[in-house]
């Protein structure tokens, strides 16, 4: 026997409002998750993975986040991505059961009500929200992203953004928020850059908290390696017990290179 499985983006903008929705056949294994669920009943994070690569300003960034159910029990997994305003989303994918599923425009609140309607059944669904008044952070958008995940059984979340880097006094910085709200086995960022010109400098600053707060240089925990003249990686891989070191929450800031 199989069920059906939805999940949707729905974007909120200025001047476009859409709905990414994910259908496909999946093992039905899922039971209708009660409303009060208590928080550290939730599907953790297993991974966070950023890798972004710069070519000439224009930067390509894709978000990986990975969640596993381990239990008999149907759990809903909750976090929140953070994109720079300037940046806009190429694709949006996900991964289950080893099958790739890729969005597909939807009307707003057709969407919404499909959603409903498959949430009713008791049906594996899904619903990311935005809404740009709601960002804490200066400059940067907010999507919450939920799911019901089947037991026994991972999803993965791919999100694609792109942006041109705005150069100001002769260099230009990249911003990648890394709020995962909760302390990830497998956390890491990853940057590589190439430019037609040979690089002056790249400095990779310390985990800026607030964007109130001053740019620290050299990341204790960032490996910076160039790879020739013209290009640069960078490595950002926390442990767990770095992590525990930021707080409760874990890493909760910008990760910066300028």
């Amino acid at each position: 026997m199989k069920t059906y499985f939805s999940f949707f983006l729905f974007l909120s903008c200025v001047r476009l409002a859409s709905t990414k929705v994910f259908t496909a056949d999946v093992d039905a294994r899922s039971s209708r998750l009660p409303r009060n669920v208590p928080n550290d009943a939730l599907t953790p994070l297993s991974q966070l993975h950023v890798a972004s690569k710069i070519f000439s300003r224009f930067a390509n960034t894709l978000v990986t986040s990975v969640m596993e159910n381990k239990s008999p029990n149907n759990k809903e997994a909750k976090f929140t991505v953070q994109l720079p305003q300037t940046a806009f989303i190429s694709n949006f994918s996900m991964v289950v059961d080893g099958k790739l599923y890729i969005g597909v425009v939807k009307e707003r609140n057709a969407a919404r009500e499909e959603y409903e309607k498959a949430k009713n059944k008791s049906l594996n669904t899904g619903l990311v929200s935005q809404k740009p008044s709601e960002s804490p952070v200066r400059g940067m958008d907010v999507f919450h992203i939920s799911m019901n995940v089947a037991p026994n059984s991972s999803v993965e979340f791919r999100l694609n953004y792109q942006q041109l880097l705005e150069r100001r006094k002769g260099y230009y910085e990249q911003v990648i928020s890394v709020r995962p709200k909760q302390i990830v086995p497998i956390l890491k960022v990853v940057i590589d850059i190439e430019e037609p010109q040979t690089l002056s400098y790249v400095d990779v600053m310390e985990i800026r908290k607030d964007p109130s707060d001053a740019l620290v240089k050299d990341n204790p925990l960032a490996m910076k390696r160039e790879t020739s003249p013209k290009s640069m990686h960078i490595e950002y891989s926390p442990s767990e017990d770095d992590q525990k070191k930021q707080g409760v929450g874990g890493v909760s800031g910008d990760f910066i290179v300028r």
